[in-house]
């Protein structure tokens, strides 16, 4: 299923433009835990302004695709590691069909973490990892040793 949505994405390049550089500053303003974390809406930020999927319904899902409700996750390494309130975010998201699949996406600096925020003009590389039924992903959640839950990405 990866390869029919990553390939209806189009793009795994992308250029930073100083409208999202002033965009992840504002959504950083409203609160995220660091300015770094905003670079990592610049995948659907650019799917979004390029029309290449429809507006969310809610915040329960970064875009959608068809039937497919999809929340956007970036993972430095082939987990998702997430906590129980999310957790129980995601059960209710899919429970009002607000969240059907999770598109997993890393980006070149993952294995050498690059802590200096998108400048414009920089190409950012987004490899697709998988596209995976949301209700697949919470019935295979493990828990972890540390506190929380992961999930092992293909």
């Amino acid at each position: 299923m990866c390869t029919e949505i990553c390939n209806a994405l189009s793009t795994r390049d992308i250029v930073v433009t100083q409208e999202f550089v002033d965009y992840a500053d504002a959504e950083f303003a409203k609160g995220y835990s660091s300015r770094k974390n905003c670079d990592y809406l610049l995948l659907e930020f650019h799917l979004l302004k390029n029309k290449l999927v429809n507006k969310p319904k809610s915040w329960r899902h970064d875009f959608i695709i068809g039937e497919n409700y999809i929340d956007a996750k970036w993972i430095k390494s082939r987990f998702l590691n997430t906590n129980q309130k999310k957790v129980d975010q995601f059960k209710d998201s899919v429970i009002m069909g607000e969240l059907t699949h999770f598109l997993f996406y890393a980006l070149p600096e993952d294995y050498g973490y690059d802590s200096e925020i998108y400048k414009p003009g920089q190409v950012i590389q987004h490899t697709f990892l998988d596209f995976v039924n949301a209700r697949t992903v919470l019935s295979n959640l493990n828990e972890s040793n540390t506190s929380g839950f992961y999930y092992r990405v293909r």
